[in-house]
């Protein structure tokens, strides 16, 4: 809970709680950067305790880079580390992420990529998308999916710092076995939560490992539970549903877009096709550039570009079909998501809001 207070002196600096308590302790620095102090109060030692996690969990995202070193800022997306690994020399010390950027092509200048950091940089600079827009260079939590800190991502967060602290108990990738079962991720901290409270006085001295592998046990043997013969005889008589493209309303035109990524080439490629009501070809669009951002973000990426075209072609009249059912939920959602992901569906929400008759559906690939 702590951990909020400190993520609200980052978040809120302009607030009255964290101007007293800045004027008091860290007047010249930013929280995370603050000390004790001498005769610190309980309130602020309380708060100063949560530093470490936050710092742990705390990178930049970049709107347009000029606020950003790029050799002493965490601004990778690599939750193991988000600080570049290669020493920077005097010449490329004082750099920003803007002089990074080519602002026409909106992508990485591939060229001063190589020139300064080693391949792994390079591989996590490339993971990052590219902002179409100029925005504030901001904080945010990585470990969530808003950018905001929550109590249960930081709970995850130091509970793998635990694993990872006594190696010789650390399995690599024990977290995510738990994360990759089938269940809702509620189902995950409940079983957690059991694993550590049901009759088991001798949870909280076991090994965070030991602990991790009850959870999932727990819960594989909940899903085993729950196939009951007449679940398994609902799904095998369940009709296949027939995916086929369906013609848009008359008077309007269907834009199907999608996006693919070439992760050994570092290519991403966008593709757009439009048909008329009567399932007529009209136009299409493809597009490639480097680069190797996650899935979700690259198909809000082929999106933003699709309707940014027809709106520059002045369609009218246009139902925009993805196959990224998380893409399409968040256009339609009033949540403004922090990261990343964010940023791309505020510019498309922003280009639709100015024309009446555009649309986004979902449709299955």
């Amino acid at each position: 809970m702590l951990g909020k207070q400190g993520w609200k002196l980052i978040r809120a600096p302009d607030a009255l709680s964290s101007r007293l308590l800045k004027a008091k302790y860290y007047p010249k620095k930013g929280f995370l950067n603050a000390t004790l102090g001498s005769s610190p109060s309980f309130i602020w030692r309380s708060i100063w305790c949560s530093q470490a996690i936050l710092t742990r969990g705390t990178r930049w995202k970049i709107g347009d880079g000029k606020s950003i070193n790029i050799g002493t800022y965490p601004w990778l997306r690599d939750p193991a580390n988000f600080y570049i690994q290669r020493a920077l020399d005097e010449e490329h010390r004082a750099m920003t992420v803007h002089e990074l950027i080519d602002v026409d092509l909106h992508q990485w200048k591939a060229t001063t990529l190589q020139a300064i950091f080693e391949k792994r940089d390079i591989g996590e600079i490339m993971k990052i998308p590219v902002p179409t827009t100029a925005s504030e260079d901001i904080r945010l939590w990585h470990f969530s999916r808003d950018g905001c800190y929550t109590v249960k991502s930081g709970y995850r967060l130091l509970m793998t710092n635990i694993a990872n602290s006594n190696s010789a108990q650390h399995a690599p990738g024990l977290w995510n076995r738990m994360w990759t079962v089938h269940v809702p991720p509620k189902a995950c901290w409940e079983a957690v939560n059991m694993v550590h409270l049901v009759n088991d006085k001798n949870a909280a001295e076991r090994s965070p490992r030991v602990n991790i592998k009850l959870a999932v046990d727990l819960l594989n043997n909940w899903i085993e539970a729950r196939k009951s013969p007449r679940a398994t005889h609902s799904q095998m008589n369940a009709p296949e549903e027939e995916l086929t493209w369906k013609r848009p309303p008359t008077g309007f035109m269907k834009c199907n877009v999608d996006a693919a990524i070439f992760r050994e080439t570092r290519l991403i490629g966008y593709a757009a096709v439009v048909r008329d009501s009567k399932g007529e070809f009209m136009v299409c669009r493809m597009l490639k550039f480097q680069g190797s951002i996650e899935v979700r973000e690259a198909e809000a990426k082929a999106l933003l570009d699709a309707i940014t075209w027809a709106a520059s072609l002045d369609m009218q009249h246009i139902i925009f079909e993805t196959d990224s059912k998380t893409v399409e939920e968040a256009v339609h959602s009033n949540a403004v998501d922090r990261n990343e992901l964010g940023t791309i569906i505020e510019e498309c929400c922003s280009l639709l809001s100015r024309e009446r008759y555009y649309k986004v559906h979902f449709t299955r690939r």
